[in-house]
């Protein structure tokens, strides 16, 4: 009986040697498979977040790149080039009074 669990101990331990190398690469394996798909998820994640600030600058920018057309295709306006004479210069159109505030009085 002693001679049957040596044997049979001696025959788990041989297995265990030559097979030893493939559980090694398999777990090898395991654990570099785990990592890169850690890895690839916070790319993904971070790509994503790019992705969202990108759209926003891209509709911000939209949205000048209308205004600004616009406000060239206007102008050849009179009534444009009249209010932007009031607002940038401050000038007051012929019969019409211009009022100031006084800031330090309030």
């Amino acid at each position: 009986m002693l001679y049957e669990e040596d044997s049979l101990w001696e025959r788990a331990k041989s297995l265990l040697v030559s097979w030893g190398w493939v559980i090694g690469f398999v777990s090898l394996s395991f654990f570099s498979y785990a990592h890169a798909s850690k890895k690839k998820q916070e790319n993904y994640r971070e790509l994503k977040e790019r992705v969202g600030e990108l759209l926003k600058i891209k509709e911000e920018a939209t949205a000048l790149r209308e205004e600004l057309c616009l406000e060239i295709q206007s102008q050849s306006d009179p009534k444009w080039i009249e209010l932007t004479l009031m607002k940038g210069l401050g000038l007051v159109p012929k019969g019409k009074k211009k009022v100031l505030f006084d800031k330090e009085a309030q």
